[in-house]
Protein backbone atom coordinates (compact mmCIF):
# COMPACT_ATOMS: atom_id res chain seq x y z
CA UNK A 1 0.00 0.00 0.00
CA UNK A 2 2.72 2.44 1.00
CA UNK A 3 4.83 1.83 -2.11
CA UNK A 4 1.90 2.28 -4.49
CA UNK A 5 0.79 5.54 -2.83
CA UNK A 6 4.31 6.94 -2.99
CA UNK A 7 4.75 5.76 -6.58
CA UNK A 8 1.59 7.70 -7.47
CA UNK A 9 2.99 10.72 -5.65
CA UNK A 10 6.26 10.33 -7.53
CA UNK A 11 4.39 10.41 -10.86
CA UNK A 12 2.62 13.61 -9.77
CA UNK A 13 5.98 15.08 -8.76
CA UNK A 14 7.53 14.20 -12.12
CA UNK A 15 4.49 15.81 -13.80
CA UNK A 16 5.18 19.02 -11.85
CA UNK A 17 8.80 18.93 -12.94
CA UNK A 18 8.12 17.87 -16.52
CA UNK A 19 5.64 20.69 -17.02
CA UNK A 20 8.22 23.23 -15.94
CA UNK A 21 10.92 21.78 -18.19
CA UNK A 22 8.62 21.65 -21.22
CA UNK A 23 7.40 25.21 -20.62
CA UNK A 24 11.00 26.42 -20.23
CA UNK A 25 11.99 24.72 -23.50
CA UNK A 26 9.03 26.25 -25.35
CA UNK A 27 9.88 29.70 -23.99
CA UNK A 28 13.56 29.35 -24.91
CA UNK A 29 12.63 28.25 -28.43
CA UNK A 30 10.11 31.09 -28.79
CA UNK A 31 12.70 33.63 -27.67
CA UNK A 32 14.80 32.83 -30.70
CA UNK A 33 12.40 35.21 -32.41
CA UNK A 34 11.92 38.79 -31.25
CA UNK A 35 8.87 38.63 -29.01
CA UNK A 36 10.48 39.95 -25.81
CA UNK A 37 9.51 43.39 -24.57
CA UNK A 38 12.70 45.24 -23.67
CA UNK A 39 10.82 47.93 -21.73
CA UNK A 40 9.81 45.41 -19.07
CA UNK A 41 13.34 44.25 -18.40
CA UNK A 42 14.60 45.10 -14.94
CA UNK A 43 11.44 45.55 -12.95
CA UNK A 44 9.85 42.21 -13.82
CA UNK A 45 13.20 40.44 -13.44
CA UNK A 46 13.58 41.70 -9.90
CA UNK A 47 9.96 40.91 -9.03
CA UNK A 48 10.33 37.36 -10.40
CA UNK A 49 13.50 36.70 -8.41
CA UNK A 50 11.97 38.29 -5.32
CA UNK A 51 8.90 36.07 -5.70
CA UNK A 52 10.95 32.90 -6.16
CA UNK A 53 12.80 33.04 -2.83
CA UNK A 54 9.71 33.35 -0.58
CA UNK A 55 7.86 30.67 -2.54
CA UNK A 56 10.75 28.25 -1.95
CA UNK A 57 10.97 29.17 1.72
CA UNK A 58 7.21 28.87 2.20
CA UNK A 59 7.14 25.48 0.48
CA UNK A 60 9.73 24.12 2.90
CA UNK A 61 8.13 25.69 5.98
CA UNK A 62 4.63 24.42 5.20
CA UNK A 63 5.97 20.97 4.39
CA UNK A 64 7.86 20.74 7.68
CA UNK A 65 4.86 22.04 9.61
CA UNK A 66 2.52 19.46 8.08
CA UNK A 67 5.01 16.63 8.68
CA UNK A 68 5.53 17.79 12.27
CA UNK A 69 1.76 17.81 12.80
CA UNK A 70 1.60 14.19 11.61
CA UNK A 71 4.42 13.22 13.96
CA UNK A 72 2.77 14.93 16.93
CA UNK A 73 -0.63 13.36 16.24
CA UNK A 74 0.77 9.80 16.25
CA UNK A 75 -1.29 9.07 13.14
CA UNK A 76 -1.87 5.62 11.65
CA UNK A 77 -0.10 4.55 8.46
CA UNK A 78 -2.96 5.52 6.07
CA UNK A 79 -3.26 8.90 7.81
CA UNK A 80 0.50 9.42 7.59
CA UNK A 81 0.44 8.56 3.88
CA UNK A 82 -2.38 11.05 3.27
CA UNK A 83 -0.56 13.78 5.19
CA UNK A 84 2.70 13.02 3.38
CA UNK A 85 0.93 13.19 0.01
CA UNK A 86 -0.77 16.49 0.85
CA UNK A 87 2.41 18.03 2.25
CA UNK A 88 4.47 16.94 -0.75
CA UNK A 89 1.94 18.21 -3.29
CA UNK A 90 1.69 21.57 -1.50
CA UNK A 91 5.48 21.82 -1.42
CA UNK A 92 5.72 21.01 -5.11
CA UNK A 93 2.97 23.44 -6.09
CA UNK A 94 4.61 26.33 -4.22
CA UNK A 95 8.01 25.57 -5.72
CA UNK A 96 6.50 25.23 -9.18
CA UNK A 97 4.57 28.50 -8.84
CA UNK A 98 7.70 30.51 -8.14
CA UNK A 99 9.59 28.84 -10.94
CA UNK A 100 6.78 29.32 -13.46
CA UNK A 101 6.65 33.00 -12.57
CA UNK A 102 10.36 33.24 -13.40
CA UNK A 103 9.80 31.41 -16.69
CA UNK A 104 7.02 33.84 -17.61
CA UNK A 105 9.33 36.75 -16.71
CA UNK A 106 11.97 35.20 -18.96
CA UNK A 107 9.40 34.98 -21.74
CA UNK A 108 8.40 38.63 -21.33
CA UNK A 109 11.87 40.15 -20.98
CA UNK A 110 14.34 37.67 -22.52
CA UNK A 111 16.68 38.29 -19.56
CA UNK A 112 18.92 35.28 -19.97
CA UNK A 113 20.22 35.52 -16.40
CA UNK A 114 16.80 34.26 -15.23
CA UNK A 115 17.68 30.84 -16.67
CA UNK A 116 20.18 30.35 -13.81
CA UNK A 117 17.69 30.47 -10.89
CA UNK A 118 15.16 28.50 -12.96
CA UNK A 119 17.63 25.66 -13.52
CA UNK A 120 18.78 25.79 -9.88
CA UNK A 121 15.18 25.43 -8.68
CA UNK A 122 14.61 22.56 -11.13
CA UNK A 123 17.65 20.82 -9.64
CA UNK A 124 16.37 21.47 -6.13
CA UNK A 125 12.95 20.24 -7.26
CA UNK A 126 14.53 16.99 -8.45
CA UNK A 127 16.32 16.54 -5.12
CA UNK A 128 13.02 16.97 -3.26
CA UNK A 129 11.46 14.07 -5.15
CA UNK A 130 9.32 11.88 -2.85
CA UNK A 131 10.38 8.34 -2.06
CA UNK A 132 9.60 5.51 0.33
CA UNK A 133 12.91 6.15 2.13
CA UNK A 134 12.03 9.81 2.71
CA UNK A 135 8.58 8.85 3.94
CA UNK A 136 10.03 6.31 6.37
CA UNK A 137 12.69 8.71 7.59
CA UNK A 138 10.28 11.59 8.14
CA UNK A 139 7.19 9.81 9.44
CA UNK A 140 7.94 6.27 10.48
CA UNK A 141 11.20 6.90 12.25
CA UNK A 142 9.35 8.17 15.31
Amino acid sequence: MKESKIKTLDIIWLGFMGGQVIFLMVVLLALKGDMAQEGLRGMIDIIAAAFLVPSLAMSQLLYKKLIQRAQDAKATLPEKLAIYQNATIIKGALMEGGNLFCIVALMLTNSQWLVVPIVIVLGFFFLQRPSVNKFETELEGI
